[in-house]
């Protein structure tokens, strides 16, 4: 999500992920808000983007179709323990597993975990 709002990261293969997803129920780990928060953060503190640029990414936010979930915590730590993910990866891909849905993401590792799992990957 953060790729797609920091002008700066956002390649052709951002987009095309991004662009179904502006449109459909996204299912995320309830920790995804925080997530998005600190990375919007780190973003302005490195003044890749401003104060004006996170409120009207936040004022944007309800209207994404974006439903919140809480994976199963024995899952997550099972998940992190024989992948090496951080817990916090693991919650994705737990997510995923529970609900039967693709991972959508750029980030190689949980990919290749994704995928070695069976899950179909968006990338």
């Amino acid at each position: 999500m953060v790729s797609y709002l920091v002008k700066d990261e956002t390649t052709d293969a951002v987009e095309s992920i991004m662009a179904p997803l502006l449109v459909t129920l996204s299912h995320v780990p309830t920790l995804w808000v925080y997530e998005l928060a600190s990375a919007l953060r780190v973003a302005e503190r490195k003044q890749r983007i401003s104060e004006t640029d996170i409120n009207s990414y936040l004022e944007a936010i309800p209207l994404l179709m974006v439903d919140h979930h809480h994976p199963k915590t024995e899952m997550i730590v099972e998940i992190s323990r024989t992948t090496g993910l951080t817990p916090y990866d693991a919650s994705y891909i737990a997510l995923c597993i529970q609900l039967e849905l693709p991972l959508v993401t750029l980030d190689k590792k949980m990919k290749t975990v994704a995928e070695q799992l069976g899950i179909r990957v968006l990338s």
